[in-house]
């Protein structure tokens, strides 16, 4: 099991794919072998849970009434008894207990991450006919709490007469309903509280946005955010009915979201239904029986499906509502979508309602979308629109032809040559684009850039320029002279590798070990072989102990500061300047080489030798003796399904193919512009090799330290690269897969509403039949939805090549849980009819002869003004006539209220189904292909179920020609990282380098002095003038407080408060003072002497141990005003200020801003700190140094005390208001004279 997990520790999400195959891979060869560890690996996939759903194959899905857990959400209470008795039968002991627990489940609010997908999508829309639903991540949510206390026990007694046979259906403890603007929304009367004539307490327990504070409604949704205390609260003023009453385990601080209905729209959500399937007369009690067929589970083979995770099957609850939209629709209209909580209905709201009541609904979730009528555009529009770019061939990523045809005609001017336009038309279409770019010279530019997504195949650059490997991301700038432009393609991504590099610390930290250790290795091994000397004696050894010993006391009792022994010298161990090597073993004449290039030479063969080990993988030695017949070890790559020698490697070969499979590559350098990618649009690309190399050439250049000019271990791991590239996938025992690690090299980007309607998009791009490849490889390398209305593919095959299936290229299509449900196909309900087309529903494996499986069984329709049910007829498809072969519901939808009318629509459901799916069989009798004991949520669901919509995508023309060279074929040549010609690891083919004439003897090597002491060195000063204040900051603005920085404390602050932070100032280069110090004393210079020059002030500010900056009083910091006074007199400090401006010391968190201002005739200096949250707040808790310098300020001359303000500006928020606060603070400076 060990292995299994291992192969997805810290899975990457861009890779998940891949290696998800490769373990099916690695399993299919481990039940080939009998080891007992790989039986049990294969034993560990079975699931111990006997009611554990079965594993489905890819495009299958199992449909659930429900999936409601053992125990629902609640308190319980264990009651034990233990009766003991005595063997004579006298004594007797009676022991009882009793134990509470409570079944945590939500409640009044959704856990994070639950919900997985809604329909229609927020924002976007659909016609009239479709049933809005919500699809959930946790199968048993649904259930987890009580929904129709009456409807369970029904359900329980008939379990108890029948023997513990479990309901077919179970009501939901949750509803999805969907409303119009007009009737959720609250006038403003009453919006206001009771005392006013409205319908809320009088207190606001959650601040309001608005001041003086009012209750809002939601614009979107129109619900109103209290807390449960006043929901409670609303229920006992009789206008208001609260279906939640307090039961005692309620946190009445918790807010929630309310709905208010109306009693004709509440009574028609809970009304039921006679045999006439007409409301029923009378009734005084809500029933929610209706709702158990409105939520069932879908059990869904998940293996194509965008953003899937670790396991292929995947278990979702769905709840869909039973309304329609507005029949009557003649231009868009927005609808709301409320799931709800069905708490209490049934226990405390009685029938009928009187019409001047309001029931309060707890909201657990919203979406807005639009209801379109039916001649507007929906998202198969949008795919087809699609489909026709790329029949025009107009779906490569780059500027689309109209903009490059704007653009080349404005450069097409009199003193320009014509060779230019060209120039500029092939750049753009090739997919550059202009960039600004600044010079080294300070000058600003234009330039070219391409991201690692190309619309043409781009050859590998010729070796002749190419860097192989480089310190600096300017040696990969190409300056292109047709048009004095430079191109920075590569240059950004040398760049970027080494930032992102950088920025990943666990990368990092990896690649430095792994340097660490390479080097550390070869010098090693290199010294040992180049050493001359012979092994120690057992003396000469023990004599060196006490020499290294001595030198440890030394260091006992040396001085501070005292260095007993140099650095440098810490190795002295001399080599010989020539070394005798034997050129090969045939020949016998020897030739001396310099000591210095022999031991580069052996390091570099060494280095290769301990990278290449490091970046094996570790196998047993028996595998190896059975494959290399007497060898001890067989060394193989590292390649994800065999046990890493170094982890170090195995996080930065991870790495980099997390990159190569565009994981962490920011979207700005994918798509370098938003021409590139626009709105319902299919963008194919080819990914640049020689981009990914320059990537990863950054990358790897972390860390090098040693080897400036040749950095030997960056080439020996681009090496290592290389030989997993090359290597087809080995497991532990060396077991050969029949492929090469797939790397990506083609691709394309959609982005549509359709990837936001349904972000679980399946895929299928099947190998061709004829492939050998086919079954072996992963079709698709990633796919996933990176951001909420695009989504990223990427395969290993080339446009053009043989290895697409030519009817099957790619397909997108609706995974199952995430299709719509709707009221009949297009145009199946209007103001006067309802078609409802029944598919064929299965619950065998078998077809019905001479009948395709999928084919639709009949159309019914029911019409408003008319009751029964209708079929075509025989005679004439067109026309409808009474069904009489089927029992069937007069009606199924009622007109009034746009609602299914249940148990009508689930009944017509089950005859029809139980009726049309007995066929007869060839030799007598019938065979039923649908039996079921009832009506079911599973079967409503699945007749619900709209058409599963395709999107079949032929692959572009190719854009690679002959004339540029055809690309490899990556299935079957393996990617390769280039690398420059180098020697080879065989000592027998180096080149010997003759020795140097210069025969001096050896010289010890030349102490070094000591460095210098560091020092503290001023921050260097930022060019330019000082910035003024920002336009967009207001002295007096009150910016909101965000929800968690709300004091719960009352009002009962002055404006005023002390002081929170403790104030200094002195010249830099002068000691600092302490805090309450006599004044500062500055000696003015004699004028127009060397020491007259303009001083830098730092400007000491820290937080003060107070009270009012807690966790409490959650003071929020706006600014911080320091003001200067300018001028000629004493008091003054500065006469004028011509410097550049103020800079913060150690927190970035604020920006100084400086501005001159005159305060009636006194001048003055102010420098403002501003924070730089959005917010524009920052807790002055979490502010503990602010301090700055400010440069060049040059002193007025005139001896006197100059008094430095300070103010300090706070923002505060309560429950009940927003205060304003400040302090103020001063600090006095001494201008004296020698």
């Amino acid at each position: 099991m060990e292995l299994n997990a291992g192969l997805f520790q810290a899975a990457p999400t861009s890779r998940l794919r891949v290696l998800k195959h490769l373990n099916k891979q690695k399993v299919k060869m481990f039940s080939k072998t009998t080891n007992r560890t790989l039986k049990a690996i294969n034993a560990a996939g079975e699931d111990d849970d006997p009611n554990a759903p079965k594993e489905l194959e890819a495009g299958f899905m199992q449909l659930y009434s429900y999936y409601a857990p053992a125990m629902q959400g609640g308190i319980y209470t264990i009651d034990i008894r233990q009766l003991i008795e005595h063997p004579d039968g006298k004594q007797t002991l009676d022991l009882k207990s009793t134990q509470s627990f409570n079944v945590n489940a939500p409640r009044f609010a959704l856990p994070s991450g639950i919900v997985h997908s809604t329909y229609p999508p927020q924002g976007l829309g659909d016609h009239n006919n479709v049933l809005p639903h919500i699809v959930f991540n946790d199968p048993h949510l649904p259930w987890e709490q009580q929904g129709s206390p009456s409807q369970d026990k029904i359900d329980k007694d008939e379990e108890n007469e029948e023997g513990g046979k479990r309901p077919l259906n179970k009501v939901p403890w949750i509803a999805l309903l969907s409303f119009t603007e007009d009737e959720l929304k609250l006038d403003t009367t009453e919006l206001r509280k009771r005392s006013e004539g409205g319908l809320f307490p009088e207190e606001i327990m959650i601040p309001s946005k608005s001041d003086p504070a009012v209750r809002e409604q939601n614009k979107a949704t129109f619900s109103v955010q209290l807390t449960m205390s006043e929901y409670l609260e609303m229920g006992g003023n009789g206008t208001v009915l609260t279906p939640i009453q307090d039961d005692g385990e309620i946190d009445r601080d918790a807010q929630v979201d309310v709905i208010f209905l109306r009693p004709s729209n509440f009574e028609s959500l809970v009304v039921g239904y006679d045999e006439t399937d007409s409301p029923k007369p009378g009734q005084s009690e809500p029933d929610l029986s209706r709702y158990a067929y409105l939520a069932h589970v879908r059990n869904v083979n998940t293996r194509n499906v965008a953003g899937a995770g670790l396991d292929d099957n995947g278990l979702y609850s769905i709840v869909h509502a039973h309304r329609s939209g507005p029949l009557d629709l003649t231009a868009a209209k927005p609808l709301i979508v409320h799931l709800v909580s069905l708490e209490g209905i049934e226990q405390n709201i009685t029938l009928p309602l009187k019409s001047d009541k309001r029931i309060a609904l707890v909201s657990l979730y919203s979406w807005t979308y639009l209801c379109l009528p039916p001649e507007e555009a929906n998202f198969i529009d949008s795919m087809r629109h699609i489909g026709f770019s790329i029949e025009k061939n107009q779906c490569w990523l780059r500027t689309p032809d109209e903009v490059i045809a704007k653009v080349t005609s404005s450069s097409k001017a009199k003193d320009q040559p014509e060779a230019l336009p060209a120039r500029l038309m092939k750049r753009m279409s090739d997919g550059y684009c202009l960039q600004r770019y600044m010079l080294s010279t300070g000058e600003e530019t234009m330039s070219f850039y391409r991201g690692p997504l190309t619309p043409t195949w781009v050859p590998p650059i010729g070796e002749s320029w190419w860097p192989f490997q480089s310190n600096f991301s300017t040696d990969y700038q190409i300056l292109d002279k047709a048009l004095g432009a430079m191109d920075i393609t590569y240059s950004a991504a040398w760049q970027l590798g080494k930032t992102l590099g950088i920025a990943d610390q666990v990368f990092t930290s990896a690649l430095v070990r792994l340097r660490s250790s390479i080097q550390t290795t070869g010098r090693r091994d290199s010294l040992k072989k180049m050493t001359t000397r012979t092994v120690n004696s057992k003396g000469s050894t023990l004599a060196s102990i006490r020499e290294s010993m001595h030198q440890i006391s030394r260091l006992s009792t040396a001085t501070p500061g005292e260095r007993p022994s140099i650095p440098q010298n810490r190795y002295n161990m001399t080599t010989p300047k020539e070394l005798v090597y034997s050129r090969s073993a045939n020949e016998s004449r020897n030739i001396s080489v310099p000591a210095d290039l022999a031991f580069n030479s052996l390091r570099r063969s060494h280095i290769a030798t301990a990278t290449s080990r490091l970046g094996s993988a570790r196998l047993p030695s028996i595998a190896s003796a059975d494959l290399l017949s007497g060898d001890d070890e067989l060394e193989i790559p590292f390649n994800d399904i065999n046990v890493p020698n170094s982890t170090d490697w195995q996080i930065v070969q991870g790495w980099i193919l997390d990159n190569l499979f565009l994981k962490n590559i920011p979207a700005h350098y994918l798509i370098p512009d938003p021409y590139y990618l626009p709105p319902e649009s299919i963008r194919f690309f080819y990914i640049d090799t020689n981009w990914m190399d320059a990537f990863i050439d950054g990358a790897l250049s972390i860390g090098n330290h040693l080897d400036r000019q040749d950095d030997v271990v960056r080439q020996a791991l681009k090496r290592n690269l290389n030989r997993y590239f090359e290597s087809k996938y080995h497991n532990e025992q060396g077991s050969e897969l029949n492929y090469h690690p797939q790397i990506p090299c083609f691709g394309f980007l959609l982005r549509s509403a359709v990837v936001k309607a349904f972000p679980d998009l399946q895929i299928h791009a099947p190998w061709a039949k004829v492939d050998d490849l086919e079954g072996e490889r992963e079709p698709t390398l990633r796919y996933e939805t990176i951001e909420k209305d695009t989504l990223l593919c990427l395969f290993d095959r080339m446009p053009g090549s043989a290895h697409w299936d030519t009817d099957l290229q790619i397909t997108l299509s609706q995974p199952p849980h995430q299709q719509c449900f709707r009221i009949g196909g297009d145009g199946g309900l209007t103001s006067s009819q309802v078609d409802i087309e029944f598919p064929a529903v299965y619950t065998t494996t078998q077809s019905p002869p001479n009948n395709g499986r999928y084919d639709p069984l009949r159309v019914v329709r029911w019409t408003k003004d008319e009751k029964g049910a209708m079929g075509h007829s025989e005679e004439n498809a067109d026309n409808y006539v009474p069904i009489k072969d089927i029992t069937l519901p007069s009606s199924v939808f009622d007109w009034n209220s746009r609602m299914l009318i249940f148990p009508a629509c689930s009944s017509a459901s089950y005859n029809v189904l139980t009726h049309d799916m007995t066929k007869a069989k060839a030799g007598g009798g019938s065979m039923k292909y649908f039996e079921e004991p009832g009506p079911t949520s599973a079967v409503v669901g699945t007749v619900l179920t709209s058409h599963v919509s395709k999107m079949k995508i032929a692959l572009p023309r190719t854009t690679i020609t002959d004339a540029g060279g055809l690309p490899p074929d990556y299935t079957r040549t393996p990617r390769h990282i280039r690398l420059p010609d180098d020697a080879s690891d065989n000592p027998d083919d180096w080149v010997i380098v003759p020795p140097p004439a210069d025969d001096d003897a050896d010289k010890p090597p030349t102490p070094i002095d000591p460095p210098a002491p560091p020092h503290a060195s001023p921050p260097a000063r930022p060019p330019g003038k000082p910035t003024g204040i920002p336009s967009s900051f207001a002295p007096d603005a009150k910016p909101p407080i965000p929800g968690d920085e709300i004091s719960h404390l009352p009002d009962m602050l002055l404006p005023q408060i002390t002081p929170q932070f403790k104030f200094v100032c002195f010249p830099l280069g002068q000691p600092p003072p302490k805090f309450l110090d006599p004044p500062v004393e500055i000696r003015l210079p004699e004028p127009d002497s060397e020491a007259d020059h303009a001083i830098d002030f730092v400007f000491g500010i820290t937080l003060l141990p107070s009270i009012l900056h807690d966790e409490i009083h959650k003071f929020q910091l706006y600014s911080v005003v320091i003001t200067i006074p300018v001028g000629d007199k004493p008091t003054d400090l500065i006469s004028s200020y011509q410097g550049s401006g103020a800079k913060m010391l150690s927190n970035l968190r604020f920006n100084a801003h400086c501005a001159n201002g005159l305060d009636g005739d006194q001048e003055f200096l102010s420098i403002t700190l501003i924070p730089r949250s959005t917010t524009k707040l920052i807790p002055s808790r979490k502010t503990p140094d602010i301090s700055f310098v400010l440069w060049q300020a040059r002193l007025n001359g005139v001896k006197g005390h100059a008094t430095i303000k300070i103010q300090e500006n706070y923002r505060r928020q309560t429950f009940r208001n927003y205060s304003v606060h400040f302090a103020l603070g001063a600090v006095l400076l001494g201008k004296v004279v020698d």
